[in-house]
């Protein structure tokens, strides 16, 4: 394989500033190509369960719909779900609308498991895996400690000292300008080339 790229590893620079200060710029969103295609993602509403069941069949005969994915044609999905909102199934459509509509048409039936939320629970010994990690929950198989200095000496020669266990804090979603989304355009020319 070549590694001769004219774009991949090659330092970039954006010429771009003065079309989004005048709001000319195209975001993903802005674009369309001619035959173009819209994918949704249908989320689990469980924080861990295993498919037993998926149907499709409603969704792919619904008109516009081109192609829907699960973990039985595409490695990208799982049979099993570890977290709530975990990608289960895409689809293909004509239309964003009808990608919408058709998420509705899968039928998906879980099986629920257990799972843990608290991060002590899940480092315990036969604490339920959370992960896909070949070394349970504690990446490595243990803990990690790190100590720079006399932390004792440190501790004796204060003031002060507190003590408490601290949880996570709630999770904050930035404000982007633009929403997520991703645009292929696939060129079968004399040289064949798919842009993202």
């Amino acid at each position: 394989m070549s590694t001769n790229f004219n774009v991949i590893g090659k330092p970039t620079v954006e010429n771009f500033a003065m079309d989004r200060v005048l709001g000319t710029w195209k975001f993903t969103n802005d674009r369309s190509f001619p035959n173009m295609l819209y994918m949704k993602i249908l989320s689990s509403p469980y924080a861990h369960a295993k498919i037993t069941a998926i149907d499709t069949s409603a969704a792919l005969a619904l008109p516009g719909v081109k192609y829907v994915a699960t973990y039985q044609d595409c490695p990208f999905f799982s049979q099993e779900v570890i977290f709530m909102g975990q990608e289960v199934a895409a689809v293909a459509a004509t239309d964003p609308d009808i990608a919408e509509e058709a998420l509705d048409l899968i039928k998906v039936t879980y099986n629920q498991l257990s799972f843990v939320l608290d991060p002590n629970d899940a480092m315990k010994s036969g604490a339920v895996d959370v992960g896909y990690l070949p070394s349970g929950n504690i990446i490595g198989g243990a803990p990690t400690t790190s100590t720079k200095g006399d932390v004792d000496a440190g501790f004796a020669a204060s003031d002060v000292t507190v003590s408490d266990t601290f949880g996570p804090t709630a999770y904050y979603q930035h404000s982007p300008i633009i929403p997520r989304s991703a645009l292929a355009v696939w060129a079968a020319d004399a040289a064949p080339k798919l842009t993202i």
